[in-house]
């Protein structure tokens, strides 16, 4: 995989870079910079780049919902996940309270994403200080403006909440999630150029002429930092409820997904991808990491691409993928 170090090969390397300054950044903690964590103990995570955030994340990340157990956010850190993404809208409000609970004493060596949905500045601004509070930390690493679909969506007001909070050190770097509409929103972000990482839906439900591929490659060229969520095609719940990303039979889309480690064959199909950075996933039970784990490792193959359906596309475009 280019640009994807074993956890060996990055110790080796000196553990994590400095974070490098983007073209917007202002350090935190009064100019001071935090360092980019270490990666926590694992015999087979690997790790990417962010962009050019100089942050160094698990291509396995852990997000969605706050899990029922805490104890697997402790295991997810002991297999080498050191990528959490939350909102403040997840788990009725109490998933940051959990994320932060758990990494309270190891706070430096995990990087933590969160969301506000907020349509004002000054509520965007409300929603960070509750965040900062619920997950008991100074700073965010990444701070989302949360289900952007057009630009629209983003008025002025929100980039200069992140460009304030940036001044302010509370948060280190911007970014924009979307779930539909991802050609045209994440042009529009690389044309701004206000938008450090950018947390899009991508998965192997999603048809070519939505010209993904093509689009997650030209803003990686940016220097902006990609992210992929709903890799499942939104599971089981997505599939049924006929959302834009996951077009044509839900019901045969759900029957694949039901194939034994289908789940699992549909991250490795969006990890495939070179210049997706990492992938988040929501997770409940230790087997589930697990199965995830494993799968970030292994290279997407002609099986896995029979199981989910798309054996087709399997050896398409290989330049774009590691």
């Amino acid at each position: 995989m280019a640009n994807r170090p074993s956890r060996r090969a990055f110790l080796a390397s000196g553990l994590a870079l400095p974070v490098a300054a983007s073209a917007n950044q202002t350090l935190p903690t009064g100019g001071r910079p935090v360092p980019a964590p270490p990666p926590p103990p694992s015999g087979q995570m690997v790790y990417s780049d962010l962009g050019r955030t100089g942050l160094k994340v698990s291509r396995l990340g852990m997000g969605g919902s706050a899990p029922s157990d805490p104890s697997v956010l402790d295991l997810a850190y002991d297999m080498g996940v050191n990528f959490f993404d939350t909102a403040r809208t997840y788990a009725t409000g109490n998933s940051e309270r959990m994320l932060g609970a758990a990494f309270k004493d190891r706070r430096k060596s995990v990087v933590i994403a969160t969301k506000t949905t907020a349509r004002t500045k000054d509520q965007a601004l409300r929603d960070l200080e509750t965040s900062l509070k619920e997950l008991g930390s100074d700073y965010i690493d990444i701070w989302h403006l949360h289900g952007r679909n057009v630009p629209a969506d983003i008025p002025d007001g929100l980039f200069e909440a992140q460009r304030l909070a940036k001044q302010q050190g509370k948060i280190r770097f911007s970014g924009v999630s979307m779930h539909f509409t991802m050609k045209d929103m994440i042009r529009h972000l690389m044309k701004i150029r206000r938008t450090d990482v950018i947390l899009t839906a991508y998965n192997f439900a999603m048809p070519p002429e939505m010209e993904m591929e093509k689009t997650l490659a030209a803003a990686r060229a940016a220097g902006i930092g990609i992210v992929a969520m709903r890799t499942m095609a939104g599971g089981f719940s997505g599939t049924r409820s006929g959302d834009g990303p996951y077009p044509g039979n839900p019901e045969a889309l759900t029957i694949r997904l039901k194939r034994p480690g289908a789940m699992v064959s549909a991250l490795k199909w969006a990890l495939r991808n070179r210049f997706v950075d990492s992938a988040v996933a929501g997770v409940t039970t230790p087997d589930q990491l697990t199965e995830n784990v494993a799968g970030v490792s292994a290279p997407f193959t002609d099986a896995d691409g029979k199981l989910i359906g798309v054996a087709e596309r399997a050896a398409r475009a290989q330049e774009l993928f590691a």
